[in-house]
């Protein structure tokens, strides 16, 4: 069952106590008005397990090449796994099933990505959300597993506390 409306009538924040208190499982899309980018928020029964911006797919293994989790080698591997599973896995759930990253790494880089990505949801006031459940199973919309699981307005929380903090922290680093 698909949910959806305007961020001026029903906030993100009560949208995501709707979605945890329902206990859903799916994909809530944020768009914060014409032009800017549109948020994916993964949810678990009720708690968020991921999040990325829908113009950057790959968004986690990037980070963790970034980091330097993970190297050309480690994804070469990772996606001969991917591959081979049925249907086709991830890459970086293959990082994890070869050894080159751990499941701890994995979720505190998937951790700090759903902090940052809340941190700039927090000003949007304007745009419109839908919810979709969960997939059929065929994996179309197959986003990499996580242990992560946070409640949305914990992740709110932090975000607005970060946000009204950052005045002081520019002022010092510029």
């Amino acid at each position: 069952m698909a949910l959806e409306g305007a961020l001026r009538d029903c906030g993100l924040a009560e949208v995501m106590q709707l979605l945890a208190g329902g206990r859903r499982t799916g994909t809530l899309r944020v768009a914060g008005g014409a032009g800017s980018r549109v948020a994916l928020l993964r949810f678990t029964d009720g708690a968020v397990t991921g999040g990325r911006w829908d113009d950057d797919p790959d968004a986690l293994l990037g980070a963790l090449l970034a980091c330097g989790l993970a190297n050309a080698a480690d994804v070469a591997r990772a996606a001969g796994w991917a591959l081979a599973q049925q249907p086709p896995g991830h890459v970086v759930d293959g990082l994890v099933e070869t050894g080159a990253v751990t499941r701890h790494a994995r979720d505190a880089v998937v951790a700090r990505l759903l902090d940052d990505l809340c941190f700039e949801l927090v000003t949007v006031h304007d745009g419109a959300w839908a919810f979709v459940d969960a997939d059929d199973g065929t994996g179309a919309t197959r986003e990499p597993a996580s242990g992560v699981h946070v409640a949305g307005e914990a992740l709110l929380l932090d975000a607005a506390r970060r946000r009204d903090e950052w005045p002081a922290i520019e002022a010092v680093v510029g």
